[in-house]
Formats: structure tokens, C-alpha cells, sequence
């Protein structure tokens, strides 16, 4: 009885831990969104906008900006992987 209840804390934990927050994912996507446009700061957006795509692997502007950042940066096949991400996430976002 006290390996089942151990086990099922430990995957309600994981469970835990491992859930989506789009609201985190939201607040790095406009900070590296502000850091790739306003600042043109590439690596600093590249990192906030990979930490909003960990929190939410469904942000099709994440990884959009992310896109941007690493082109930007010249890293074109990095940055053409996440193009293709955002639009397969959002086929209608391609522009």
C-alpha cells in the first residue's frame, strides 16, 4: 500500500510539473517579442521566447518571433525550423 500511494505522488508531481501554462508562455513571448523589435537584442529574445515555447508548445507566435530572432542572428536553418513550426501549428499564420 505505501509503494502505491509513493508512486502515485510521484506521478501526481511529474503530472504536475509537466502541465502547459499559457499565461507564463504569454508574458516571455511579449518580453522577447519587445526584446527582438524594440531592442534588437536577438540572443536575449531567442532565450525568453524558447523559455515561452517550454511553457507552451502550442505558441505559434513564439515560435514565430523565435524565427525572426534567429534570422536575424543568421542562423537560417534554425530560424526556418521554427517558420515551419508556427505555421504547422497555425496554417493560416503564414505570411
Amino acid at each position: 500500500m505505501k509503494k502505491l500511494t509513493f508512486l502515485f505522488a510521484i506521478f501526481a508531481i511529474f503530472a504536475l510539473t509537466s502541465c502547459e501554462k499559457p499565461s507564463k508562455s504569454r508574458i516571455y513571448t511579449e518580453e522577447g517579442s519587445k526584446l527582438l523589435l524594440r531592442y534588437s537584442k536577438y540572443d536575449e529574445a531567442e532565450e525568453a521566447l524558447t523559455k515561452a515555447i517550454r511553457y507552451d508548445k502550442h505558441n505559434f507566435e513564439a515560435y514565430y518571433y523565435r524565427g525572426c530572432a534567429k534570422a536575424n542572428a543568421k542562423k537560417y536553418e534554425e530560424a526556418l525550423a521554427d517558420f515551419e513550426n508556427a505555421v504547422a501549428l497555425k496554417p493560416d499564420y503564414a505570411d
